[in-house]
């Protein structure tokens, strides 16, 4: 070991994907009323 530095270890958790529930319920909360293209395509 150097005295002139120090080291870390340092643990990082590993990034979860969220659930594709949790994902279509935020995108509705975030857009609640239908988008142009999607009022299109229930025509």
């Amino acid at each position: 070991m150097l005295g002139n530095h120090f080291n870390e270890l340092v643990r990082v958790p590993q990034k979860r994907m969220p659930l594709d529930t949790k994902l279509l319920i935020r995108y509705r909360l975030r857009h609640p009323k239908p988008t142009k293209y999607q009022q299109r395509l229930s025509r």
